[in-house]
């Protein structure tokens, strides 16, 4: 899509081609092998945690502080991850599926 302006703006092609260009050029470098063979391997695992968060300084009692707030809860079977389950009141049935009531036990 290009739109021409008679006031001498530029059009929208070129306005997008500068944005990339300006994006580019503002990304690192490239990694190269040689870059990968500086870090030990020692070190790895930590800038490796590093990089999500942790910090090897903090003091223990902040960590607990922190991690108050985080509880674990079994999910149900065969839920994934980020599934809410169905609500209590279905009931399942391996013929019907999803059905809105338990149905009732036959006495004999």
């Amino acid at each position: 899509m290009e739109i021409s302006m008679q006031d001498g703006t530029k059009t929208f092609a070129d306005k997008e081609k500068r944005a990339f260009e300006e994006e580019i050029d503002l990304m690192a470098d490239e990694m190269t092998l040689e870059d990968y063979e500086k870090v030990p391997v020692e070190d790895f695992g930590a800038a490796l945690l590093r990089g999500m968060g942790w910090d090897e300084d903090e003091e223990p009692e902040t960590k607990k502080a922190k991690n108050k707030h985080l509880s674990s809860a079994m999910r149900p079977n065969l839920l994934g991850l980020g599934a809410t389950p169905p609500p209590s009141e279905l009931f399942f049935d391996k013929r019907k599926g999803f059905t809105g009531v338990e149905p009732k036990t036959k006495r004999g």
